[in-house]
């Protein structure tokens, strides 16, 4: 049961909402048609009444604006390749969403010819999606993903109808790609874009660029980005990047996985804290995050499997909003960073709710519907990793003064 007249009321909580400016206010919560779910298990519970949120956080659902959990199910069931066998379940994968109170996600790319049958697989799931068409546009306001420079130039033969396309663009993690960004950025001459993994861009003569990366972004307002350090640990580099696969084989990947069945290939690696490169792009991440004037252009994200495991991001969080746990982490690690070193900024609870909710909403466009709330705790990475509660679905939600 959803609570009272079809409505879930969250009462009580300290809110954290930049869409309406409520910058933890003690405020209830009204969601219409929402449905409420243990996020321990990824199933509905039943409940009456108004859920009691005293001394808890309260947010809308977050929302995860690049990632394939879809597609590299698809790729792992179709193919059968073993390497692979720990990313067939999609329920999986939600069930580690939802432990974490996202609500949403973005599948960063699919053939147009799967698109539909993408959407109907992931409403049988307890999450809301939105789904890329690779290299197509096949509606007026539906963006699309394009990739590497065929990719790139097929965007800009797109007639400018004011969507904000997605980009992954070549020369990722090569010393020469922030020129390469700069170059796009000039091209676009005002025309909205969203790019992905842009901390992968962030490299200049070889050396980590996120801070100035994230200066040169600000200069674009017609740019969106999402951004975040990998996850050390196992992960699998999904892509449509064809060279990027075979570089990441040759740096040590597991080989190359694919079938005729998807346009992606896998290629699994782990990323350590010893490998100079790998340190490098969590230091990017964290320089880029940290350095960002306009927080509500960039969206939190690891580009899930290729950054790491999903699980990963309540550490991600828990490192901007900790100064000291940040500098103690990146000591642990085989390259260095004086601007991260020296960086005492230190998200808010309201910062956080912009990076992964607020601007991920500007960018689809919508809100993802929901909300979740946090047992609040100093331990910012065990408060962000098991919601106490989460609610799905259900319209934009109404905020009343507290009973």
């Amino acid at each position: 049961m959803t609570g009272q007249g079809g409505k879930v009321i969250i009462a009580g909580g300290r809110v954290y909402d930049p869409s309406s400016n409520v910058n933890g206010e003690v405020r209830d919560v009204e969601i219409v048609g929402g449905e409420i779910f243990n996020p321990a298990t990824g199933k509905p519970i039943p409940h009456e009444g108004a859920l009691d949120a005293s001394g808890c956080v309260v947010m809308a659902g977050a929302i995860d604006v690049h990632s394939h959990p879809i597609g590299v199910s698809r790729l792992a069931r179709f193919s059968g390749f073993e390497e692979l066998a720990g990313y067939a379940d999609l329920g999986e994968t939600v069930r580690k969403y939802l432990s974490m109170g996202c609500t949403y996600f973005v599948e960063a790319g699919l053939s147009p010819n799967e698109v539909e049958s993408a959407q109907d697989e992931c409403e049988k799931q307890n999450i809301a999606c939105s789904i890329l068409p690779l290299g197509e546009v096949v509606g007026v306001d539906r963006p699309a993903k394009f990739v590497c420079e065929k990719g790139v130039e097929e965007f800009f033969k797109q007639p400018d109808d004011g969507v904000a396309h997605h980009v992954h663009l070549p020369h990722l993690a090569k010393g020469d790609s922030l020129n390469y960004l700069e170059q796009f950025l000039k091209r676009l001459a005002g025309r909205r874009c969203h790019l992905s993994h842009i901390s992968y861009y962030a490299f200049e003569k070889g050396n980590v660029a996120g801070a100035k990366a994230a200066e040169m972004i600000s200069e674009y307002p017609n740019v969106t980005v999402d951004c975040g350090p990998i996850v050390f640990g196992p992960a699998l580099t999904f892509t449509a990047d064809e060279g990027l696969s075979e570089r990441v084989m040759l740096a040590g990947g597991g080989g190359i996985f694919g079938d005729d069945k998807s346009v992606f290939s896998a290629s699994p690696y782990l990323f350590q804290k010893s490998n100079i490169l790998n340190a490098e792009f969590w230091i990017n991440g964290m320089e880029f995050l940290l350095s960002s004037k306009n927080l509500s252009a960039v969206s939190l994200s690891i580009d899930y499997p290729s950054g790491g495991d999903i699980l990963g991001i309540p550490f991600i969080i828990a490192c901007l909003m900790d100064s000291g746990l940040r500098g103690k982490f990146l000591e642990t690690l085989s390259a260095s960073s004086p601007a991260l070193k020296n960086s005492g900024r230190e998200f808010s609870l309201y910062e956080i709710a912009i990076v992964t909710r607020h601007a991920p909403s500007l960018v689809i466009g919508r809100n993802g519907g929901g909300a979740v709330i946090y047992e609040e705790d100093r331990d910012f990475e065990k408060m962000f990793a098991q919601a106490r509660h989460v609610i799905t679905g259900g319209g934009k939600w109404k905020l009343t003064e507290s009973r």
